[in-house]
């Protein structure tokens, strides 16, 4: 069998000339080497061209797929043995290879394993535990697999005429989509005779970030119809993968309820028992082993459909958990105590109708995301916009509220919106609910003060200059990302969204307020001087809570700050009495709108015409 060696390069200067020494080294010569440099910007092209190769050299970088298929292209060979610039071969790879493929003639493709140490010696602990993982992981399953990992492999002339060229729109996880169209008549084996050593990054967070990418594009490979078909799911290393990620989102909920410590610890002798094989290596390499999995766990989730859809069940469950519990930890005997003092039916209207306000103001603060959300650009209808603003919300009663990530995520990127525009949203956003929030809490400061300090009236002065210059809201963002060193915010808001914001997140506050109000006015409060005290008070409290993310909808943090203000009109223990019922008033309320609102957002979204055009 004649064989084709072909090698993609970019940047590799470092290991090319170890790589092509390798190949000119082989015990049984290939019948040519045809290097594609894929519009490299280092010395590796002038390296290559230092030996009797085939050099062809591309003037824009398109990625590694069409480096391969360029080569394939210009190949003769009965064999194409695919060598990444980065692998040494073996000297003894290609003979290995080509005998594989002869003592198995339904066996189209044939890959290698990696070394069990490095291209060069010296490397620190990510190198290390990167080589000892691929020679475990690959070693382990010599044999007939069932995806192809296109390393250090050989194909048969006639399975890559069957499948076709790689997809050139993948940069990762090409390798695993062209074995996902390989005709069953053709066998992949993978042989740990043919091995390659294997240079390797020695950086922890380039790592990590190629992991992460590569799980999402092959999260989407394996989703695939004809994927499925081919290879089952390995439940062994979904279970150890899950196990890991389980670890961090089971710490946080065990340190807001310790009676759950225990669930972290299952789930972390569950991921060193699943993958006890691994624990020889040491220590060291069980944590970049951990890491690894919790961030392809992520990867994956972003990827594939399946785990959308898990992402959002578990989500749901932990929403339903979280409120049963925050539920069960409210102290109701206010509503009690009132009832006993002014009539179940007189209690029952007066916190009806505070849930309204609330409730009201919840409304405008729709209003006020719905605002900044159309300066995204993004062609999608009010409802659409709003099935990421419930999620978000009710993420408040989530100790962390971190699990809902992976599903706003998801929901973005349906709509066109990417996981960088949508930070950029929901921290536009919050600028506006603070800052709003701060303006109308410090309303409050005049009546703590005894009246003598009317001119705090003047912290409205910032929301006011945003009404009349909303461009000011940008140029602070931009400088504060200067002073902070961070590339500049990608979503800008226009004047007219920036207006409607701040009016709507403003009225917002003041609404919802009037609850407080109406409560503490019902308990004897006199209704004069406690109006801004309620008003104000309620608002710096609520921005408070939202500040401190481990407390689910910001728990006795809202309540301290508003009792600073009622102490001054009602007794102690009565504004106790109206803080509780005021936390009472504003879990049902926000639960009521934040759910109803969601399921509604979501049935009219899902009813949506094809093009989405705002509404």
């Amino acid at each position: 069998m004649r064989v084709s060696v072909i090698i993609a390069n970019f940047d590799k200067e470092r290991s090319l000339a170890a790589c092509l020494d390798a190949v000119f080294a082989q015990t049984v010569p290939p019948a040519e080497v045809i290097v594609v440099d894929d519009a490299s910007t280092d010395a590796s092209p002038a390296i290559a061209a230092r030996y009797d190769i085939r050099l062809l050299r591309l003037a824009v970088n398109r990625g590694v797929s069409h480096a391969r298929n360029r080569g394939a292209e210009l190949a003769t060979g009965d064999v194409l043995m695919f060598v990444d610039s980065d692998v040494a071969p073996a000297p003894d790879a290609l003979a290995n290879a080509v005998g594989e493929l002869e003592r198995h003639p339904s066996c189209g493709v044939v890959q290698g394993i990696y070394a069990d140490r490095p291209m060069f010696p010296g490397g620190g602990p990510v190198a290390a535990y990167k080589t000892r993982a691929e020679h475990h992981w690959r070693s382990r399953r010599a044999g007939v697999a069932d995806a192809t990992l296109f390393a250090i492999t050989a194909v048969r002339r006639e399975a890559w005429a069957a499948v076709g060229g790689f997809d050139e729109a993948l940069r990762d996880a090409e390798d695993v989509e062209w074995g996902t169209r390989l005709p069953d008549v053709w066998q992949i084996r993978m042989s740990a005779a043919v091995v390659g050593f294997h240079d390797d990054t020695d950086r922890l967070v380039p790592y990590l970030r190629e992991v992460f990418r590569r799980a999402r594009t092959y999260a989407t490979t394996i989703s695939a119809p004809s994927v499925r078909r081919r290879r089952g799911i390995d439940v062994a290393a979904v279970a150890t993968m899950t196990s890991a990620a389980a670890v961090p989102p089971l710490t946080l909920l065990a340190w807001w309820r310790p009676v759950l410590g225990f669930a972290p610890v299952l789930a972390l002798l569950g991921f060193l028992v699943l993958d006890r094989s691994v624990l020889r290596y040491g220590p060291s390499f069980v944590l970049i082993r951990w890491l690894t999995h919790v961030v392809e766990f992520a990867g994956m989730a972003l990827g594939t459909r399946r785990l959308h859809q898990a992402f959002t069940a578990l989500f749901g469950v932990a929403l339903a958990v979280g409120l049963v519990l925050f539920l069960g930890a409210q102290d109701w005997a206010p509503a009690r105590d009132l009832a006993g003092h002014l009539g179940v039916a007189r209690v029952a209207g007066v916190l009806g109708l505070a849930a309204l306000l609330n409730a009201a103001g919840l409304v405008l603060g729709l209003v006020s995301w719905r605002a900044l959300f159309a300066d995204l650009g993004a062609r999608v209808s009010g409802w659409t916009s709003s099935r990421l603003f419930f999620v978000g919300f009710l993420t408040k009663f989530l100790p962390g509220r971190f699990i809902a990530l992976p599903v706003l995520l998801r929901m973005g990127r349906e709509v066109d919106v990417g996981p960088v525009r949508l930070a950029g949203l929901f921290v536009l956003s919050w600028g506006v609910v603070a800052l709003t929030g701060l303006t109308v809490g410090i309303a409050a400061g005049p009546g703590l003060a005894g009246g003598r300090f009317g001119w705090l009236l003047l912290a409205a002065v910032p929301v006011a200059a945003l009404l009349v210059r909303p461009a000011l809201f940008n140029t602070v963002l931009g400088f504060a990302s200067r002073v902070l060193r961070r590339p500049p915010p990608e979503v800008l808001a226009s004047e007219r969204g920036m207006r409607r914001a701040v009016a709507a997140q403003t009225l917002s506050w003041i609404v919802s307020g009037h609850h407080l109000w109406l409560l503490a006015v019902v308990a004897g409060a006199p209704p004069a001087s406690s109006y801004l005290l309620c008003i104000g008070g309620f608002a710096a409290g609520a921005v408070a809570g939202v500040v401190v993310l481990v407390a689910p909808d910001g728990l006795g943090v809202r309540e301290a700050v508003v009792m600073v203000g009622l102490v001054t009109v009602l007794p102690f223990s009565v504004a106790t009495s109206v803080v509780l019922a005021s936390r009472l008033v504003c879990s049902l309320s926000e639960m009521l709108v934040g759910a109803g609102g969601l399921v509604t957002a979501e049935l009219m979204h899902r009813r949506r015409p094809a093009l989405n055009v705002p509404t």
